[in-house]
């Protein structure tokens, strides 16, 4: 412990710069905007399942009593207005993260997932107050989905192997202090699976998507979605939410997945079990607010070489937003490949978590109908 806290004195966040996408006036802001961050913590638990981290990072650096301080560190730095984190052990939540940030000014709500990789959702108190959480797991909004699909007993049953992995989505109904707008917050970790199986990752993000709609109160209110999306810019859940829909390209890439298996029942594809509406319209209406200000997605913000299939470094975490309530100011730019690969992949001395925390800045549209308490 001595040692953590020594190196915690002597750690400084990297340096990002603030991309603007045009001046605004700072009164403009303070009354009427607010800023969100997402960051993947790398729970304790996946370390300790996937040995490929201790490969290349030293032992004493892996867990939280080393890296906690650290992302703490950078967490105040940040200083963001809400903070949604993935991969959030229950112990790290009240014994870490709720009595630190609580020092900030921060309140937090956290669902802890079966697997210990919980999400928690932090707001400061000057800016937000709490009015509705809800807590769900993503396997039960996808059943819920494919209910309208027929199909037999033994293919339901098959089809739960699928999508009954540990995932989870937080939500939040927080009251904006300076307008009393109502912002509906979804804080989202999809399943890995080495996106083997994206069409499951699709049919999770589908099924978040309308459930955060439903609970902001309809598509015309200010929400947005942010987290670990396990999916690449250009794939199949990242076109459904920038373009609002699946296009023939897209479903011919799921249609490539290997075939669902069922004993005397035959095999098919988990795409064609998707109801067709869910795939032609997004009810969000939303945008990225790194494409929208840098005109382009974050080249990496998760690195780590943990898993037998080599190296992975990619953008996998988004902050999505309902643009006709909703219009992004400013984004945090993320760290080139060169520090990020330094020690060969995250974490490391520079990053305390495989993933890079990402911030972007938000204000409400007053002259959209509005959501006021």
């Amino acid at each position: 412990m001595e040692e953590a806290q020594t190196s915690v004195m002597s750690f400084t966040p990297y340096p990002r710069k603030w991309i603007e996408k045009s001046p605004k006036p700072d009164a403009v802001f303070k009354e009427n905007g607010f800023t969100a961050v997402s960051y993947n913590l790398l729970a304790d638990c996946a370390v300790r399942n996937l040995v490929g981290y201790h490969s290349y990072v030293a032992k004493h650096a892996l867990y939280m009593d080393f890296r906690l301080p650290r992302i703490l560190k950078e967490l105040a730095e940040l200083d963001g207005d809400i903070v949604a984190m993935q991969e959030v052990e229950g112990e790290v939540f009240f014994k870490g993260l709720v009595p630190a940030l609580g020092k900030l000014g921060y309140k937090g709500v956290h669902l802890q997932r079966r697997d210990d990789l919980g999400l928690s959702l932090f707001f400061k108190t000057n800016k937000f107050s709490l009015l509705d959480q809800k807590c769900c797991t993503l396997h039960d909004l996808a059943e819920t989905t494919l209910q309208v699909t027929p199909m037999s007993t033994e293919q339901r049953n098959e089809v739960r192997t699928y999508i009954e992995r540990p995932s989870a989505f937080l939500l939040a109904k927080l009251k904006h202090k300076g307008t009393n707008r109502v912002l509906t917050v979804g804080n989202i970790h999809t399943v890995w699976d080495s996106m083997k199986y994206q069409t499951v990752t699709l049919l999770q993000v589908i099924s978040a998507v309308r459930e955060l709609v439903a609970f902001a109160g309809g598509a015309q209110q200010p929400h947005l979605i942010l987290g670990d999306f396990n999916s690449i810019p250009g794939g199949p859940v990242y076109r459904y939410m920038n373009d609002g829909k699946l296009d023939e390209e897209m479903k011919k890439i799921l249609r490539q997945e290997e075939p669902v298996e069922v004993p005397d029942v035959g095999s098919w594809q988990l795409l064609d079990l998707l109801p067709t509406d869910s795939l032609t319209r997004n009810p969000m209406q939303c945008k990225s607010a790194y494409l929208e200000i840098m005109g382009k997605e974050p080249s990496i913000t998760n690195c780590d070489d943990a898993c037998q299939d080599g190296r992975f470094d990619g953008c996998l975490d988004y902050i999505w937003y309902s643009h006709e309530s909703i219009s992004a100011l400013g984004v945090l730019e993320t760290p080139s490949s060169e520090p990020i690969m330094r020690f060969h992949a995250l974490p490391s001395d520079l990053f305390p978590s495989d993933h890079i925390p990402i911030k972007a800045q938000f204000r409400f549209n007053m002259q959209t109908p509005q959501s006021v308490i």
